[in-house]
């Protein structure tokens, strides 16, 4: 497996992924991109970034409907989608002649590392948690990015948490979930 190390690379593989992607997005999510925002509240301004640690790939095609809780939406590839349970960068939405939704998707955050002017200050665990800490506080949409490869990042594959349980879900090794935040 060859990692994606540029957006062009990644958001071509957004455009149609399959199943057989899971992997190679993932990994490179969580080694080769970050997300940052400028943050701004009463103690002033910091320079933000987030290192994806934890997140879901959800994938609905007419052809293959096991994924048939993914939430319907009308995506570009790359773009934020926002929902009740979290926040997803989405697949692009492929449509039927006719105008009909055949497949869409995306990749739901889970949990993020975040960084502060370059200084570790906590993770963030839980879909809610991780869509409010990345839409709060800025004037802005946070931005995905390259960033410097992790290369020695071990990332675990497992099953997604829900009531049918399909194994799509990746996640850093070795993260303190319980580390006390700013």
């Amino acid at each position: 497996m060859k990692d994606i190390r540029t957006l062009n690379t990644l958001f071509e593989k957004f455009k149609n992924p399959t199943k057989e992607d899971y992997a190679t997005i993932a990994i490179s999510l969580i080694k080769n991109f970050s997300i940052i925002k400028q943050e701004e509240d009463t103690e002033g301004v910091r320079n933000v970034k987030y290192r994806i640690a934890d997140l879901e790939m959800y994938l609905y095609s007419i052809d293959d409907p096991e994924d048939a809780g993914t939430l319907n939406r009308d995506c570009i590839e790359g773009q934020w989608f926002i929902h009740r349970f979290g926040v997803d960068i989405a697949f692009r939405t492929i449509r039927s002649d006719c105008g009909e939704l055949i497949k869409f998707g995306g990749v739901l955050i889970r949990g993020l590392e975040k960084y502060e002017d370059e200084k570790h200050v906590g993770n963030i665990c839980g879909c809610q948690r991780c869509m409010l800490e990345m839409f709060n506080a800025t004037s802005e949409l946070p931005k995905l990015i390259e960033d410097n490869a992790l290369d020695d990042v071990v990332v675990y594959n497992d099953k997604r948490i829900e009531s049918k349980p399909l194994p799509y879900r990746y996640f850093k090794a070795n993260v303190d979930w319980m580390m006390e935040r700013k």
